[in-house]
């Protein structure tokens, strides 16, 4: 069942980012739901959590709780565990917490979701008129101060996250979801290094305790 499914990503994360099982249990099911995966996907949510945490400037909890906010209009536009978890890193690298990235980024795909919104409407005068969010974001990037009425549009809280991102440039975003389409083993990984600095401080203290007995 779904439990059995998910048990080996939700102990993993568990570990990895050191909190308790349920937490992590509703992490992996929120963000599985969330993207319209299936449960037997669990491992895939795991490691992109903990690979995204590891090469961004954000932990699993908080890039989880980012993609909670974005991951149901992020599926709806039809973009990727991975590059949403992306987005959701640079904004981190941009210093943009947790709730702050997944409202900003929630807002974002909404408006863009929306034919009408004024998002759009700047889109299109700036030459952008795809329906893919990844290529309009590219596009949105090259041209220059050209989309700067675009990036307004969002209005003022995604607006400065939008910026933000497109700030860092494509190709830091691109590398980041070309190694989060490659995250396989990323959480049994930071599991086991967190499982290895655990015993490396219990014996360091296991260590320290006999000197003190010893004297």
């Amino acid at each position: 069942g779904q439990a059995i499914d998910t048990l080996p990503a939700v102990l993993n994360t568990a570990q990895a980012a050191d909190i308790g099982l349920a937490e992590a249990s509703e992490m992996v099911t929120k963000a599985v739901m969330g993207m319209g995966l299936q449960f037997s996907e669990a491992g895939r949510v795991a490691d992109v959590l903990a690979l995204g945490a590891n090469a961004t400037n954000t932990s699993i909890t908080g890039l989880s709780q980012a993609l909670s906010y974005a991951a149901p209009v992020a599926n709806s536009l039809g973009l990727s565990l991975e590059t949403t978890a992306a987005i959701i890193g640079k904004f981190a690298d941009a210093g943009i917490d947790a709730s702050r990235a997944g409202t900003a980024l929630n807002s974002i795909l909404s408006q863009f979701s929306d034919p009408a919104s004024k998002f759009r409407t700047e889109l299109a005068a700036a030459g952008i008129t795809t329906t893919d969010f990844e290529k309009a974001l590219h596009q949105l990037a090259a041209a220059g101060p050209a989309g700067s009425k675009a990036i307004l549009a969002v209005g003022q809280e995604a607006g400065p996250a939008l910026r933000a991102l497109l700030a860092q440039g494509m190709g830091a975003l691109d590398e980041l979801k070309a190694k989060l389409d490659n995250a396989a083993g990323s959480a049994a990984a930071t599991a086991a290094t967190m499982q290895n600095n655990l015993n490396g401080s219990l014996s360091g203290l296991s260590s320290a305790w006999d000197t003190v007995k010893n004297t």
